[in-house]
């Protein structure tokens, strides 16, 4: 049945292969139609460098140094934490309002926003150009579009660094400066509990005091250096916590730097390799229609085509096959082969002089021997 099934495939694809080439040549033709009458799309770029170590960083002892096992640069992964913040919505509508692209909205329908969005998320591209250099890209038909795009990018990253890291040490400093009062409140109970003690076990003039009173002095006293130096902890922390505060941004701008912003474009830009694939996506789909076009010719014919059909089909036996009308070109160039071959014989005459008219010949001479 394989053997059947293989002989129809073949013979299908033979007899219509026209239609195959027809179907890859009209789809390769509208491929290029397509291509041809796409809209030009116009790209503008900006660069941010990232320090992770700068100046003030060391000055402060905040480092963002990444462990040992962490091998992306800061550009990867600045690329990264960019590419996690476009996928929140958050972010995504914060830049996404900063473009014309918010203004042309025609309502404010949540599905055409969500649409518009992830709009704006195909046009946005990252790639790094060194350890610290991140390049973004933005793609559009219209080059103010483009310029929007990165622009809005870039200031909304940075605009989240600022407030992300304000808002942590704003959190920091809070948390401490609470800690401080109920702390203070506890070192006072613990000194006034110390000094009720001593108040009301005064160390006796004749000899020392009992071993209970000296073991509660002790425990009492050791209450208090703990909540001092808890005290003096959490007064250190919310003084870190003021100066993180103090220099958040101005360390978030020296570590996130603009160094080329985009620019609008003049030109628009077309690439080869995108217009041959585009080519090449039709082409492909045009020869898989052919593919199926002969497969399904193939199922559909039912007609009896070869001996084996007959036997296998209709299990009966074959008393002889009608001969082809057509040699094959094998055939018959086997029989031109062996047709026999006439070569033509020249034969070549030797012409006697004709005597002219009037003219005797001169006899032959005898030998006079």
């Amino acid at each position: 049945m394989v053997r059947i099934i293989l002989l129809k495939l073949i013979e299908s694809a033979f007899k219509r292969l026209w239609i195959a080439l027809i179907a890859i040549t009209v789809m390769a033709g509208v491929g290029f139609f397509w291509a041809q009458s796409k809209a030009p799309t116009y790209t503008s770029s900006g660069t941010l460098y990232v320090e992770k170590e700068s100046l003030l960083a060391s000055l402060t002892a905040v480092s963002s140094e990444m462990p040992w096992w962490v091998t992306k640069t800061s550009a990867e992964r600045t690329i990264d934490e960019i590419d996690e913040l476009l996928a929140t919505r958050s972010f995504a509508v914060a830049a996404f309002e900063r473009t014309d692209l918010a203004a042309s909205l025609a309502s404010d329908d949540p599905k055409e926003l969500q649409e518009a969005i992830a709009d704006f998320r195909k046009m946005i591209s990252m790639s790094t150009l060194g350890e610290k250099t991140v390049r973004i890209t933005g793609t559009s038909e219209e080059p103010e579009i483009a310029q929007q795009v990165v622009n809005a990018l870039l200031d909304t990253y940075v605009e989240w660094k600022l407030i992300a890291d304000y808002q942590e040490s704003v959190v920091a400093q809070n948390f401490f400066a609470d800690l401080i009062g109920p702390y203070q409140d506890d070192l006072r109970r613990a000194r006034n509990n110390l000094m009720l003690f001593l108040q009301d076990n005064p160390e006796p003039t004749q000899s020392e005091r009992p071993i209970y009173e000296r073991m509660e002095i002790e425990r009492l006293r050791a209450e208090v250096d703990r909540a001092e130096r808890r005290v003096e902890e959490t007064k250190r922390s919310e003084e870190s916590a003021r100066l993180a505060l103090a220099q958040s941004e101005a360390l978030t701008r020296q570590t996130y730097t603009i160094i080329d912003m985009p620019q609008l474009p003049m030109e628009h830009s077309r690439s080869t390799t995108a217009f041959v694939i585009d080519i090449a996506i039709f082409v492909v789909v045009g020869a898989a229609m052919g593919v199926a076009i002969i497969i399904m010719s193939a199922i559909f014919d039912h007609t009896f085509r070869f001996a084996l059909d007959v036997r296998k089909t209709l299990n009966l036996p074959v008393l002889a096959v009608v001969p082809k009308g057509k040699l094959s070109w094998r055939e018959r160039l086997q029989r031109w082969r062996q047709q026999p071959r006439m070569r033509p014989v020249t034969m070549r005459q030797r012409s006697e002089p004709q005597p002219q008219l009037g003219i005797m010949p001169n006899p032959p001479k005898s030998n006079p021997k």
